[in-house]
């Protein structure tokens, strides 16, 4: 079994689709940290010089003004504001922005980074079974490997071990890179070990999209058809958007769309939204909000179940029907 999970590892390594596509992802990551390099740079000699003169300027033109601001944080109080959203006096700090935490930045690039990893791994994993449907290489590699187990079961581990060495090296060296930058600047690194549990859980959804990828590509022979499966979400996520408004019952499928799960997973107090229901009352037409969490541990079971689905139905239609 370890040679065959070694031959399949050689076969994806090989492959220009898998060149192309971690080159791509290393390359995409890899820009993101000037982003990142932006955030945790203090403000230059001339943006301070700039920011004072702007706050000057508008504060002499505030004071100025004085009844009419008094008037303006009048209304602001009566239509249910607190009193510092209602002081409207510039402050300086409104002029200059400071850096970023390492502990704001961080979690921002992982984000991106195991969004990133985790398209580029469905790709990867895509292609390399449906490379084999399209070619007819998989009936010839049945012809020497008869127990289609083996053979699922290689391609299924290869393709676990590829994008878990891919989505490590990428959301470690991301996590890594923000810190030096943000250390290189003067910056203080905290929350380490949070941060550092959410890029192992990054890891973690980067190889379940490759695994659950394998398995539309394998279920379906095609790798465009789970690409398309991606798009086809991608397309029903705007609808479903719109249709939130029109159908506010319909908001109730929330807790099972994928991308809030993936967000809940990645961070560590899960992800949190709100729903807004009209409720009709004897005064009028009000909107009640209502507040719902997705949890880390809800979302892992999310996850989890459903790799584990579309594992077993492409297992059992890969060992029942005919690969030609």
């Amino acid at each position: 079994m370890i040679s065959l999970v070694l031959a399949e590892l050689n076969r994806l390594r090989s492959r220009r689709l898998t060149v192309i596509t971690v080159l791509a992802v290393v390359l995409a990551a890899g820009l993101f940290q000037l982003a990142v390099n932006s955030a945790v740079s203090p403000p230059s000699a001339a943006e301070l010089a700039a920011g004072q003169e702007q706050y000057q300027r508008d504060l002499r033109e505030y004071e100025q003004n004085t009844e009419e601001n008094e008037q303006m944080r009048q209304e602001c109080l009566d239509q249910g504001g607190d009193v510092d959203g209602c002081d409207f006096k510039p402050r300086l700090e409104w002029y200059v922005t400071p850096a970023e935490a390492f502990a704001d930045i961080a979690p921002t690039a992982l984000m991106f980074a195991t969004m990133m990893t985790g398209l580029g791994a469905f790709l990867m994993a895509a292609s390399f079974i449906g490379a084999e449907y399209t070619s007819g290489s998989i009936a010839n590699w049945l012809t020497f490997i008869p127990q289609r187990w083996k053979v699922f079961t290689a391609k299924a581990v290869a393709v676990l071990l590829g994008s878990g060495l891919l989505g490590t090296v990428i959301l470690g060296g991301t996590l890594a890179s923000a810190a030096l930058l943000s250390t290189s600047h003067g910056g203080e690194i905290t929350s380490g070990q949070a941060l550092t549990a959410s890029a192992a859980r990054g890891v973690g959804l980067v190889v379940a999209m490759a695994l659950i990828s394998f398995g539309l590509a394998l279920i379906a022979r095609h790798t465009a058809a789970a690409i398309g499966v991606l798009l086809g979400y991608a397309l029903l996520n705007i609808v479903l958007l719109l249709l939130f408004g029109v159908l506010p019952s319909l908001q109730r499928i929330r807790p099972f769309l994928p991308d809030l799960n993936l967000q809940a997973f990645l961070n560590k107090g899960g992800y949190s939204y709100t729903d807004s229901y009209p409720k009709v009352e004897s005064g009028g037409t009000t909107v009640e909000q209502v507040q719902h969490t997705i949890t880390v541990a809800e979302a892992g079971i999310y996850w989890l179940v459903l790799t584990a689905v579309t594992l077993g139905v492409a297992f059992i239609i890969f060992r029942r029907r005919d690969v030609v």
